[in-house]
């Protein structure tokens, strides 16, 4: 994994002018100086009548207490109210109180709505307009978030909070990182039947399988086969729109990052996918390691065996895995850590920080930082929560790609 990170600084060094898009962003300001001067002249300048003795304050605690819709309409009162709606503290106001967490919608709309590629440079705060925000992400339709990889699927409505189900890849489909489209048919069939939606009412935001690592032509060749076999299948069920985002990518985003190194411990094998600009650099190249949660839940079931404990189900030793596991030690260090297992091998942020740090030189560590998932094993699933509410683009049935979306128009 050190090489890996000295083969991604190395590259991203070497870029002349690039820079990270992952930064963690404070809230700035969201008004300039400039237009909030603007501002102030304008209102002086115009008249309410009797509503020109009520403070701008209170008359913005007001709109508050109105709501977004009601404001919404005030609007059309006049020139003066017009423009204190339009002011963005407001709408930020209700983008913070709606479910979803307010940094995350920060994030998408200053990173990801631009579309790909995404911008070196975030959009600042006092470009937005967060009133046209807020339009348009309750406009825009629930789509079905599928995460598939080969162990495990979730997958869920984007309006809700979390997957509204889950099931068993490999024992239910099989591989579905092999392109054929009768498995992924049947894959994706299966999914809406248990939603109960009709395909072609919803767009899918799905996440493409960590498969095909290596930067040979056999190897985008198989990447793009398995692309265009997923947006065929969806095509033919007539779906609406399709968006289709690497599952790496994916649980980047859920951690508001648009740069990093991903490690992804899978169901067969952890791989270490670098990402710039939401971008895998298959140049630099991806790791992969033979060690997954199956190969866990196996010598799991070993240890257990050798003192007389016998499972004829992995599946009753993975649900121990999950619920039971939990042990207290000391590492060589004597610092103490605690290990909860999930769905998946856990990482230690702090340990793997640590370590990178004694490993790497100084020039190459300043700086690194460890995250832990943000939503454990469904981080890729709320990735895909975050792309469905600012992706928009339209192609024709070709599959030519604009961005990270492709949408097939209505039939005329």
């Amino acid at each position: 994994m050190t090489s890996l990170i000295r083969k991604v600084w190395v590259s991203v060094v070497s870029r002349s002018g690039s820079s990270s898009g992952s930064a963690h962003m404070s809230n700035p300001n969201p008004l300039s100086d400039h237009d909030r001067f603007l501002q102030m002249m304008y209102i002086q300048t115009s008249s309410t009548g009797e509503f020109d003795r009520i403070p701008i304050d209170i008359f913005m605690q007001i709109l508050k207490i109105l709501g977004p819709r009601e404001s919404a309409r005030v609007r059309a009162v006049c020139k003066a109210w017009k423009f204190l709606v339009s002011d963005n503290r407001l709408w930020i106001y209700f983008l913070q109180n709606q479910p979803e967490p307010w940094d995350s919608v920060f994030f998408a709309e200053t990173h990801l709505r631009s579309g790909y590629p995404l911008q070196v440079f975030p959009s600042q705060m006092h470009d937005l307009s967060f009133m046209h925000i807020y339009g348009q992400r309750e406009e825009a339709p629930g789509a079905l978030i599928i995460d598939g990889g080969s162990g495990y699927c979730k997958y869920g409505w984007s309006k809700y909070s979390s997957p509204s189900g889950r099931s068993a890849t490999f024992l239910e489909f099989g591989n579905i990182e092999s392109p054929m489209p009768s498995r992924l048919r049947h894959f994706f069939s299966t999914i809406c039947n248990r939603m109960q939606v009709k395909t072609s009412t919803q767009p899918i935001v799905v996440s493409i399988p960590l498969c095909h690592y290596d930067n040979t032509e056999s190897a985008k060749s198989s990447r793009r086969q398995l692309k265009d076999a997923m947006y065929s299948t969806l095509f033919d069920m007539n779906v609406p729109a399709v968006c289709a985002v690497n599952q790496a990518t994916l649980a980047l985003f859920a951690a508001r990052r648009t740069s990093g190194v991903v490690v992804n411990v899978g169901f067969h094998q952890t791989s270490v996918v670098p990402i710039l600009h939401g971008k895998v650099m298959h140049k630099v190249g991806v790791e992969v390691v033979g060690m997954g949660a199956l190969k866990l839940t196996g010598f799991l079931r070993d240890r257990m065996q050798q003192n007389n404990i016998h499972f004829d189900s992995l599946y009753t030793v993975r649900t121990l895995k999950e619920a039971r596991l939990s042990k207290r030690y000391e590492i060589i260090d004597a610092l103490p850590y605690l290990l909860e297992a999930d769905e998946t091998v856990v990482v230690f942020p702090a340990r793997l920080e640590k370590e990178l740090y004694g490993l790497l030189p100084p020039s190459i560590s300043s700086g690194i930082r460890v995250l832990p998932p943000p939503y454990g094993t469904d981080s890729a699933w709320y990735g895909g929560k975050l792309v469905s509410n600012v992706i928009s683009a339209v192609v024709d049935k070709s599959f030519v790609y604009v961005g990270i979306i492709s949408v097939r128009p209505a039939k005329k």
